[in-house]
């Protein structure tokens, strides 16, 4: 959409040199730019990049905001992510099944491998994630027309905290009906 002045932005040699300390894979901070020019040199950052990247900011409604100017610069909905924050204090006792599925959806995809453009407020990278490599040890990819052992599975979505209920009505729960199971995802 804005491919002309996101370029024309990444051409300037301040955001070089940045672009340059980035593909030499250095940890950058840029700082003391405000407005939608943020968004813009995220933007021009991430089109000449090929790793995934995070932009932290300070609060939520501001990572809100720089997620959707992103979306109306690049266009690219589904590379450009929201890592949310809990809404609740980490002392609280309620749990947020929507917010902590979107959070695992977003490490997810980075364990993974894929290419994210993450956006994350600085309240959502103080609590503890789980580890990459716990991660991977608790997901796996079943695809139509993949077999696999009934009892086997079944108890592999038991150690992985699924929840076996008579109906599926929330994320990570699932259920059996003879040769039937039926389960909720937890990061959907």
């Amino acid at each position: 959409m804005f491919s002309w002045l996101t370029k024309r932005i990444s051409s300037l040699p301040e955001v070089n040199e940045v672009l340059e300390r980035v593909k030499r894979k250095e940890k950058v901070m840029v700082q003391g730019i405000s407005g939608s020019r943020k968004s813009f040199l995220v933007a021009g950052l991430w089109q000449e990049s090929s790793r995934s990247m995070l932009v932290l900011t300070y609060t939520p409604s501001e990572a809100e905001r720089i997620i959707t100017d992103l979306r109306s610069i690049l266009g690219a909905a589904e590379e450009i992510v929201l890592f949310p924050a809990y809404d609740l204090m980490a002392h609280e006792e309620a749990y947020e099944k929507e917010t902590a599925g979107a959070r695992l959806s977003v490490l997810g995809r980075l364990a993974r491998g894929e290419r994210l453009l993450v956006v994350a407020c600085w309240p959502a990278l103080q609590r503890k994630i789980i580890p990459p490599e716990v991660l991977r040890k608790f997901t796996f990819r079943l695809a139509a027309g993949d077999e696999m052992e009934r009892e086997f599975f079944l108890q592999k979505l038991v150690a992985m905290g699924f929840e076996r209920t008579e109906k599926v009505d929330r994320s990570g729960q699932f259920s059996v009906r003879g040769s039937i199971v039926a389960l909720y995802p937890p990061d959907r």
